[in-house]
């Protein structure tokens, strides 16, 4: 992955960021403590870390270390998580996490988190091939047709 690449991807990552950060809870959506322990135990299997610690690790193999190493330091990925708890609890019904922590917390939803990212790199190279090969493509075949230029004048005979 070429730097310019990089850098929009980081910009993107950032700019996600910051407008999870505004994303507030409505009113009234208080979370018990069981249910946000719940939801922390779910993001806890999901390893959420370990995924954000190889994106940095990514993104140092492609951009200056200082670079990384700011990011880590601007971003509160806590908060982040605290926030998608938030976002979870005003979404979910309390029976809806409680099934999502039981499937999670089983053998077969361990077993699902672990090969998750496996598949999901898999699709993401899927993705990222269709788009640098594919989408230009079609871009090309929606664009608006441009006019045919009118024939140049001829030349006069002065």
């Amino acid at each position: 992955m070429n730097r310019g690449h990089m850098m929009k991807k980081l910009g993107w990552i950032a700019v996600a960021s910051v407008l999870a950060c505004q994303v507030a809870p409505e009113k009234g959506s208080e979370l018990s403590p069981a249910m946000r322990k719940k939801l922390f135990e779910v993001y806890e299997l999901m390893d959420i870390n370990s995924g954000i610690n190889a994106m940095m690790d990514s993104m140092a193999a492609q951009v200056p270390k200082e670079m990384v190493d700011c990011f880590r330091k601007a971003i509160d990925f806590k908060a982040q998580m605290d926030k998608s708890v938030e976002v979870l609890a005003r979404i979910l019904t309390g029976d809806e996490i409680n099934a999502m922590h039981k499937f999670y917390t089983s053998k077969l939803g361990r077993a699902m988190m672990k090969k998750m990212p496996i598949a999901m790199k898999e699709v993401g190279e899927q993705m990222r091939t269709f788009i640098q090969t594919e989408i230009p493509k079609v871009m090309q075949q929606c664009a608006p047709k441009q006019p045919d230029a009118p024939p140049a004048p001829a030349p006069s005979n002065d």
